[in-house]
């Protein structure tokens, strides 16, 4: 047998401290099992920012070698996000109480008969609906909130143009749940007046959406003034009631039947293939059995790691992520509230316990809806 090298040597010394540093690492874990126990008692929060901030810090002074401190808080970092997974077991996942759908529901919608809403609207409730037309987005959560209907439709993507920031903003607000939701293709048309040509129009409403995904048409009529208006049928409808040749409006083919306008241009959306996805929101969380998408909002520490770490207790229990969005917190300077859609039913307790997992990362979390993928 040859030899022992030094290398041989240094190995073993490190096979020695290993084994060492995984004694301290089970002793450690069972005290943090003990934690877990009396925050369970004493109705106590497993992740306190401020404390674990004040530990790594503490844990960072210890250190005879200074070089090593960014090292030492990337550790015990490690470290304290495997015992709050433990502690997270100890208090357990939270039971997801879940309402049953209303029959014949009053559903708010932003637009005039004639808009996509109400083709969305129309597509998930079908004719058991009483539709409730409102004048804009908030005016949509407002009627919830105040019990002046049952659901509501709001377009939250199009494949466009990306994410309604606006809508975002309203459903991090609270109170209010997405339940389901649906998607609709988006086939706008430049609509004028019965005596219109398009060599005489001056001027195009709509949606600030519309104008966006019509961009590219738009850009070919020469001298074209483009006004934003809070909806495409909105727009149909104004220039059905002006009357005047030199304006026109992006909206949908039924809403010039509607609105008994003259179609100037089909398809002018700059993509062939445009679609918004709409979502369903209620006053309550519903978790039918084949609900498939977990919506969630988030913030975190402002710290390097903490969305990567976040993100990996969906990769640790193999759910699918489908989307991610941000946006900016109004109150704090370059700091974000996170979005994340991803697959599983709160019902089903390996998606429960993951979720906890991730809120024991956050600062704070908010479940906004589990509905049925369509």
């Amino acid at each position: 047998m040859a030899d022992k090298t030094k290398l041989d040597e240094l190995r073993e010394e490190i096979n020695r401290i290993d084994k060492e540093i995984i004694r301290l690492f089970e002793e450690r874990m069972a005290v943090s099992f003990e934690v877990g126990d009396y925050k369970r008692a004493n109705n106590m929060p497993v992740f306190v920012a401020e404390r674990e901030k004040e530990v790594l810090k503490t844990r960072r002074s210890w250190l005879k070698n200074a070089e090593y401190g960014a090292a030492s808080e990337e550790l015990f970092d490690c470290i304290m996000a495997l015992s709050r997974g433990l502690q997270q077991k100890t208090v357990g996942a939270p039971v997801y109480e879940a309402k049953e759908p209303l029959k014949n529901p009053r559903v708010a919608y932003s637009g005039v008969p004639g808009c996509y809403a109400e083709e969305a609207m129309k597509k998930y409730f079908g004719s058991e609906c009483r539709p409730i037309p409102t004048a804009s987005f908030d005016a949509v959560f407002e009627a919830l909130k105040n019990n002046d209907a049952d659901y509501g439709v709001v377009p939250v993507e199009n494949t466009s143009t990306g994410a309604i920031d606006d809508v975002l903003d309203l459903l991090a607000s609270g109170g209010l749940y997405t339940v389901g939701q649906t998607v609709i293709e988006i086939n706008h048309c430049l609509l004028g007046t019965k005596d219109s040509d398009i060599s005489d129009i001056c001027e195009v409403y709509s949606h600030a959406q519309g104008l966006a995904q019509s961009r590219d048409f738009l850009a070919t009529l020469p001298n074209i003034k483009q006004i934003p208006v809070s909806n495409t049928a909105v727009a149909a409808k104004l220039i059905s009631e002006d009357g005047d040749r030199k304006k026109a409006a992006v909206a949908s083919e039924h809403a010039a039947n509607l609105y008994s306008l003259k179609i100037l241009a089909k398809g002018i959306n700059r993509k062939e293939h445009n679609h918004t996805r709409f979502a369903v929101i209620g006053k309550n969380l519903e978790i039918a059995d084949d609900a498939d998408i977990v919506s969630i909002a988030f913030t975190l520490k402002h710290e390097s790691g903490t969305l990567k770490r976040a993100i990996s207790q969906f990769a640790s229990a193999e759910l699918n992520l489908l989307h991610i969005e941000s946006r900016p917190l109004a109150d704090k300077n370059f700091e974000y509230l996170f979005f994340i859609d991803f697959s599983g039913n709160l019902k089903n307790s390996k998606v429960a316990d993951a979720l906890e997992k991730v809120k024991s990362e956050c600062l704070t979390m908010t479940v906004l809806g589990n509905y049925k993928a369509k």
